[in-house]
């Protein structure tokens, strides 16, 4: 006799169960936000050309270690002082992986031209933006060799991201993809490092050494997608319970 207003009652649950398991946009906002908030704080070293002077920032390093100042740009490291880091971490390098020597002869090859007999300088950092190739990973644009030509004397960049093929003397061949990895990773000393204020004074860290930066970026963006979400979930409900007849009736007791 009751049968039907139990029916109703059970529609209106299933309706409910649902909104929860599959239209849960709430959750969806919040998970979104985080990724979000994490993703606008949190830049690889990459970005560090991007920062303005002046910027009040967290510096995460290699080690795990974490430096908090200001960012006051980046400089060059000497010349001697790069030769003599590179060197060593070279002699440390994996058999398998070829390095050139710092004045080794390169002769590098991009889609655009080939540029032969360049004295080696090392490898360096400059920020920009571009449409990389099919394949290449984000911030390889940034990453570069430095040579100087033996004909005119000029020194040039080769950024990763545009290099096809380098060889090292006559016929060695360097392994790009294993260069471009090392240089990601921090394994392979940069001629760039950042200048930063902490509250011991200025240091200047090497770019290889940082893991990532952490910005002051928008705050509470889960809260806001949350919000988003929850208004979503409210309109879905109000659209099922509306079309849901949940007129009880009148009913008779058969005796």
């Amino acid at each position: 006799m009751y049968k039907n207003i139990y029916f109703k009652l059970a529609e209106l649950l299933v309706l409910l169960t649902i909104l929860l398991s599959i239209n849960c946009c709430s959750f969806a906002g919040y998970k979104i936000g985080s990724v979000m908030e994490e993703k606008n704080n949190k830049k690889g070293s990459y970005f560090a050309g991007k920062i303005e002077a002046g910027t009040k920032t967290k510096v995460y390093l290699r080690d795990g270690s974490c430096i908090e100042g200001t960012y006051k740009g980046l400089s060059e490291v000497s010349s001697t002082d790069y030769a003599r880091t590179y060197s060593k971490i070279r002699s440390q390098s994996p058999a398998n992986i070829l390095l050139p020597a710092i004045g080794d002869t390169i002769n590098v090859k991009s889609k655009r031209k080939t540029s032969p007999n360049n004295e080696f300088l090392g490898f360096g950092y400059q920020y920009r933006r571009v449409i990389l190739p099919m394949g290449e990973k984000r911030g390889s644009e940034c990453f570069y060799i430095s040579a100087r030509s033996f004909d005119d004397n000029q020194q040039q960049k080769y950024y990763l991201s545009d290099i096809s093929k380098i060889i090292v003397g006559d016929s060695k061949s360097i392994n790009k993809k294993a260069i471009r990895n090392l240089v990601f990773e921090g394994e392979i000393p940069l001629m760039t490092s950042i200048n930063f204020l902490t509250a011991s004074g200025i240091q200047n860290i090497a770019l290889n050494n940082i893991n990532h930066f952490e910005l002051p970026g928008k705050k509470n963006v889960k809260g806001t997608y949350f919000a988003y979400g929850l208004g979503i979930d409210f309109i879905i409900f109000m659209i099922l319970f509306l079309n849901t007849d949940m007129s009880l009736g009148t009913y008779s007791i058969d005796m």
